[in-house]
């Protein structure tokens, strides 16, 4: 159930760090106790709303404030499996964590402030992220829980779970700026699958990609009704079965554009799209480009 909206206290920045104190608090507690980061996006979003503020003001931001963003990126910067940043509305990154600047290969976090995402990521992957970033502008709503592709520490591309959210001025009615969060989606271990009763289940995705594959048959083959069959994916693999479904599409359509010489039709059907127009659709925004110029640059 969504937390309730914070007030901001904009004549009291002191009273107000408290409550930033006390949410850092809260989050750091949820986050370590559950390792699910989408259970965390209404509170965060609420309280970094009221921490940036000030960020419309310029120079103007007080020291409170301040305090509150070091606060928070401190929160962020031991997960290393959590990619954090803040953008103004030019795509300029104003905080990031040493996960972000890992995955950009650089060394500190000064070299990321003030630049874009073009300028630190690959063109396929940076049209995704400018896509979302309009969205949220636009419409000044958050966007939660997408799967999208980005460059892991070794340099290859990895898939994350993300979720961005508006930061208003302090008036709450313009867009200033966008918090972003994505989390590694780490592939479990063999012995993990085994365990949660999933190998299964996981096996039976791979070989039957082509065919609707709904979540209740899967539940009943992990013999497990379908609210606990979501539960134990999300724990596992932390994606709904859906999710989990997509992704394994996605990659399966990824290496077929890359490796065969059959159509796009061909693959979308392989890969348990109705149609190669709902495919193109689903895979541009996931990967940021149309599988015909991804096919051009595998």
């Amino acid at each position: 159930m969504p937390a309730p909206p914070v007030k901001v206290l904009r004549r009291r920045p002191a009273v107000r760090s408290v409550y930033v104190l006390r949410a850092l608090c809260l989050l750091s507690f949820e986050y370590t106790s559950t390792g699910v980061l989408n259970e965390l996006h209404w509170r965060s979003v609420c309280f970094l709303q009221d921490l940036r503020a000030g960020i419309g003001q310029g120079a103007a931001v007080n020291s409170a404030i301040q305090q509150a963003i070091s606060l928070t990126d401190r929160l962020f910067e031991p997960l290393g499996d959590v990619v954090y940043c803040i953008k103004d509305v030019g795509g300029r990154y104003l905080a990031v964590n040493s996960a972000f600047v890992e995955r950009v290969n650089l060394r500190s976090r000064d070299e990321v402030i003030g630049r874009t995402a073009d300028e630190l990521f690959a063109a396929p992957l940076v049209a995704t992220y400018i896509e979302q970033d309009a969205e949220v502008f636009q419409t000044g709503s958050s966007i939660t829980d997408r799967l999208e592709r980005i460059t892991n520490r070794d340099g290859s591309i990895g898939w994350y779970l993300a979720s961005k959210h508006p930061i208003h001025d302090a008036d709450g009615g313009t867009v200033v700026g966008l918090i972003g969060v994505s989390q590694d989606l780490h592939a479990p271990s063999t012995g993990d699958l085994k365990l949660s009763r999933l190998a299964e289940v996981v096996e039976h995705i791979h070989a039957h990609l082509d065919d609707p594959l709904r979540v209740d048959d899967l539940a009943g083959l992990a013999g497990l009704s379908v609210p606990q069959f979501d539960r134990r994916m999300r724990k596992v693999f932390r994606l709904s079965a859906k999710q989990f479904v997509m992704k394994c599409r996605i990659e399966e359509a990824s290496r077929l554009l890359a490796e065969s010489n059959q159509s796009i039709g061909e693959i979308a059907l392989a890969c348990g799209f109705s149609d190669q127009s709902a495919f193109t659709r689903q895979f541009k925004a996931t990967t940021g480009l149309p599988p015909g110029e991804f096919r051009s640059q595998a």
